[in-house]
């Protein structure tokens, strides 16, 4: 059996916008609808967005470029590189 490596990345955003409880439910779905997303949790009142994405499927600009089309302006507060 080949064991294969999956480079997971996390990306956590700061949106300004993120004001109501709506906002949370449809940034969540947006988002895991984007291939290679593993998980996303939001924090409406810290205004964070995290993301946990496979970084050979999708990447941050692919992630970032739904939420500014969803019209929320993004900020990336950090962004890590994890090898599993």
């Amino acid at each position: 059996m080949e064991v294969g490596t999956v480079a997971k990345e996390s990306a956590y955003f700061y949106l300004e916008d993120m004001r109501d409880p709506r906002h949370v439910g449809k940034i969540k779905r947006e988002l895991d609808g984007i291939p290679g997303v593993i998980s996303v949790a939001a924090n409406l009142e810290s205004h964070r967005v995290s993301v946990d994405f496979d970084n050979s499927a999708t990447d941050l600009p692919a992630v970032r470029e739904r939420l500014e089309k969803m019209g929320f302006r993004s900020d990336v507060a950090a962004d890590e590189t994890h090898i599993m």
